[in-house]
């Protein structure tokens, strides 16, 4: 069984979960717990004629006696049930009885008003799980991203960027390439245009980037390193190592519409789409849910190998 939270019900979470789960065999359906503002779930069933093919789709409300109004303001409720439906994911997964969690976008700007300090699903996750470190990887059909730095300022990267983190982002993609079964290199990517350019355009690919995985490759894996970020994605890696978000989002997001994102390293697997909430096309029934899709398969597939 897996747990899938609809994310915030005024953006399209609720439209692309209810077109990926009409496109999921009726059994597969079956393993599946929707856990959200019910009201917006059933509009969006009505709205795309698909309310009496997916009946029976078990359901856990977290906004109940309320609807979610697409032509109003925004609702402080809103927020407030996409955190419940959360805090009930892992709960469920801590009890046992999900082993795996998928999760619709949700708003980091309204999610912080209710819960100060969350800055994104990988870090509270983190928390919540009470582990120790976990990595935001995205996943394409052959290959996948890697980041060395997540949701902070880009002035802070690369302060961030150290020696030990490298090391620790290139040993955790050596052990998700293992686990894919993927032959192949990780490209690791400079911080700086053209991967500084021998010093010329910065000190951390010389002084931080290259010693680690100069050492890492001695000590047998297959990493390559630092390559220029604007070049990355054509030189055929397998797992790419990027620096910061930005570096590398804008190619995916544009390029791979079914990229999957990944938290690695928790008790349970945790898939999401690689988009946000898209409050500005919420209701009208243009979201693309390839992603979302690919994000429940993926977290499926992944629960069953545990």
């Amino acid at each position: 069984m897996i747990a899938v939270t609809l994310g915030d019900p005024y953006g399209i979470g609720p439209e692309v979960t209810v077109k990926a789960l009409a496109q999921l065999d009726p059994e597969v359906r079956k393993g599946i717990l929707v856990i959200g503002a019910k009201s917006a779930f059933d509009y969006q069933l009505k709205r795309l004629g698909l309310d009496s093919s997916l009946q029976g789709v078990r359901f856990l409300d977290t906004l109940p006696g309320k609807t979610v109004n697409y032509s109003g303001p925004y609702d402080r409720a809103y927020a407030q049930s996409t955190l419940f439906a959360l805090e009930k994911a892992v709960e469920l997964a801590k009890d046992g009885r999900v082993s795996g969690i998928c999760t619709a976008p949700v708003s980091k700007e309204k999610m912080s008003e209710i819960s100060p300090g969350f800055v994104g699903h990988t870090e509270w996750l983190k928390e919540r799980f009470g582990v120790k470190a976990v990595e935001m990887i995205f996943v394409m059909e052959d290959f996948a991203v890697i980041l060395v730095t997540r949701h902070v300022p880009l002035r802070e990267v690369p302060i961030l960027i150290t020696k030990e983190r490298v090391k620790e982002v290139v040993q955790t993609a050596e052990g998700f390439r293992k686990a894919m079964g993927w032959p192949g290199e990780i490209g690791v990517c400079g911080l700086n245009p053209h991967a500084g350019e021998g010093g010329l355009l910065g000190s951390e690919e010389r002084d931080t980037i290259g010693p680690v995985v100069n050492r890492m490759k001695d000590k047998g894996i297959p990493v390559r390193g630092p390559v220029p970020a604007d070049a990355v994605f054509k030189m055929g890696f397998r797992v790419i190592v990027a620096m910061y978000h930005d570096q590398v989002l804008p190619v995916i997001k544009t390029l791979y519409p079914d990229a999957v994102n990944l938290t690695w390293g928790l008790p349970v697997v945790r898939t999401s789409p690689s988009h946000g909430t898209a409050f500005d096309i919420r209701d009208k029934g243009i979201a693309s849910p390839v992603s979302m899709l690919k994000s429940i398969e993926v977290c499926i597939r992944l629960s069953r190998r545990r």
